[in-house]
């Protein structure tokens, strides 16, 4: 359970349940849903520029990407909520649409997470440095992004079955089932948007 010391941000991460409980209960942590959905907007992008290796282009296009990211990418989290909600209820859950809503909101953080991390990866990684160390560091350098990258989508996926459990009083099964049908509609529309 969270302790005064241990701020929801990191709790969720570790015991998604007992703080979706928590934010639930105390509706403390509804305030943060329009914050996480914007700043998960761009940590959503951000990882299509690791490997630019043309500074003022990284720049231009991560600025230019993470605007339309807060223009659309919040609405993109919205709709997944909605039918996130309904999957949740023709499993036999039941709860409220905002409460889907900060369940995405909050598996958000970990996308937060990797925005940060990108931008000390720009900060500290030097455009001569990817243009000297050649395909083989290269290689190195992306297998540790897509490896931080997985390891961030996974605790994502921990968290909204965590909250999906908690708030639509559903088996981990049953979370799990409920995510299957706006993960494959996304990931079905992201690929038919790509070829645009």
């Amino acid at each position: 359970m969270k302790t005064k010391s241990t701020p929801h941000f990191l709790a969720i991460i570790v015991h998604p349940t007992r703080t979706f409980i928590e934010i639930f209960k105390e509706q403390s942590g509804l305030k943060h849903i329009v914050p996480l959905l914007l700043l998960g907007s761009i940590g959503q992008v951000c990882y299509r520029f690791w490997d630019i290796k043309n500074e003022t282009y990284l720049f231009s296009s991560f600025l230019t990407s993470s605007f339309l990211a807060l223009l659309v990418g919040w609405i993109g989290f919205v709709i997944f909520s909605w039918i996130l909600h309904y999957s949740c209820k023709f499993l036999g859950g039941s709860a409220s649409l905002d409460k889907s809503i900060t369940i995405v909101a909050w598996s958000l953080v970990p996308s937060i997470a990797g925005l940060l991390f990108f931008l000390l990866y720009i900060t500290v990684v030097d455009v001569s440095f990817l243009n000297s160390i050649g395909d083989l560091g290269l290689t190195t350098v992306k297998t540790i992004i897509v490896t931080i990258r997985s390891v961030l989508g996974l605790t994502s996926l921990f968290i909204l079955i965590g909250g999906i459990s908690s708030a639509y009083k559903l088996t981990f099964f049953k979370s799990f089932l409920a995510l299957i049908f706006p993960i494959l509609l996304f990931l079905t529309l992201t690929f038919f948007l790509t070829l645009i």
